[in-house]
Order: C-alpha cells, then structure tokens, then sequence
C-alpha cells in the first residue's frame, strides 16, 4: 500500500451509485423489466426511448404502465407483480448479456477505501434485492452490507437520507455531512448528494459527460475511476 495512505483517516462513508458507476449490465436490466412487463401486463411492451439513467425502479415500472395505458396509482397490484417478476428475469439476463462488465478501476478503489478504514454503502434506484443480484454477478457484493435503495422511495435526495441513516446505524457512525462522499454518473446523484450535504464525485462512465457532470454541481468529476490512488487520495483528503 502507497505510504500516503497508511496513517488513520477521518472517518468516512462512502456511498456508491450501481450501474454505469460501479458497472454496466450490459441491457440485462432493461431486458429483465421488458420480459417482466410483458409477463403481468399479458402482450408487448414498446420500451423505446425510455430514460434510466438516474431514475428509481419504481419510477421506471410505473412509466411502463402508463405505457400500457393504465394508471399505475391505480395498479400497486401491477408494480409488485412486475418487481417480482424482474426478480426472476434478472439472473438470467445477467448471464446471458454479452457486454456486461465493471466500470474502470472499480475494485481497486473498493479495495483501497476499504483498506484505508473508509465505510462503504449504497445510494442506488435498485431494488435492494435487485441490487445485489447485480453486484454478485459482478463478484462486488462482499463490499456492501447497506445503503438506500428504490424499494420505498421513487426520489434519490430521500433513498440518500435513508442511505446515511441505516449506514450510520450499520457502522455506528455519527459523522459531519461533509464527511459523506457520493459517488454517481447523473446529475440526479449530484442532486442527491447535494440535498443531503455529502460532498459529490460524478464519473462520465455512464450518457452525462464531464462538462455536464460539472454544470451539475459535482465537487469533483472525474471520466472514470481509473486512477484509483488519485481517487483515494482526493477522498481522504476531501479535496
């Protein structure tokens, strides 16, 4: 290990977007909630053009109702059968996409906040189950105990307060906003990191480039996490 991280950091708690931050599925994702949909709402399910990126699963079912011509507020039927459903979908679609992959030095960032005392978690629009279907696929899932996941919360800046607080309960944490870090792809993560006074790391790894990233309020935006001493070194010192 790099002498410079050797000594005690601050306490830390890092929270970490999923996909297009810590990996790409490849499509399994929007394969799974196609096959899902089709399955409980009985016919075809026209996804073309539809926007994921920063967006909550319940967000993304409820749009493929309304699709389908129904009010989803009218169905809560209908968005639990169809999670349930993408439950089922997903480990085989993750098997059988070809391009899924993890996003550039990902496990050695991982490995070296870890290392340098650094608590890890999540701030995701997954499905808590779904999340770590896709994080054990990836082999990412011994890192993460807890986080804040789409299952109750359709906005980010709410799955991040419960982010922080079911962290701060898992680790026994009582720390300062801005020793919170939130790292993500989207000008949503931004937002949520933002809402809940974390300091914010954007990576272009997903649509948003850096200027965007940047126009977005992103403490610091990097084009990916490839430098990972570069990164750990930012993060501890909260540069």
């Amino acid at each position: 290990m790099p002498a410079e991280f050797s000594r005690t950091p601050p306490k830390l708690l890092v929270l970490f977007d999923i996909d297009q931050t810590l990996l790409h599925t490849g499509g399994a994702g929007s394969r799974a909630l196609k096959l899902a949909a089709e399955e409980v709402l009985g016919g075809p399910v026209d996804l073309d053009g539809m926007l994921y990126a920063g967006r909550t699963d319940l967000l993304l079912i409820s749009e493929v109702i309304q699709r389908a011509g129904r009010n989803p507020n009218d169905h809560p039927d209908l968005i639990n059968a169809i999670k349930l459903a993408f439950f089922r979908y997903l480990p085989a679609t993750l098997e059988e996409s070809t391009k899924g992959r993890l996003m550039p030095g990902v496990p050695a960032v991982l490995d070296l906040l870890s290392q340098n005392g650094a608590c890890l978690g999540l701030c995701t629009g997954n499905f808590r189950y779904s999340a770590f279907l896709k994080l054990s696929h990836f082999r990412l899932a011994d890192y993460f105990t807890e986080g804040g996941f789409g299952d109750l919360y359709p906005d980010r800046a709410d799955i991040a307060r419960d982010a922080v607080r079911r962290c701060s309960r898992r680790f026994n944490l009582s720390l300062p906003a801005d020793r919170v870090v939130l790292v993500g792809d989207t000008p949503e993560d931004i937002r949520a990191g933002k809402a809940i006074g974390a300091r914010t790391v954007a990576v272009a790894t997903g649509i948003f480039d850096e200027d965007t990233l940047r126009a977005a309020g992103a403490d610091l935006v990097l084009p990916d996490l490839s430098d990972a001493e570069g990164v750990i070194r930012a993060l501890l010192s909260g540069d």
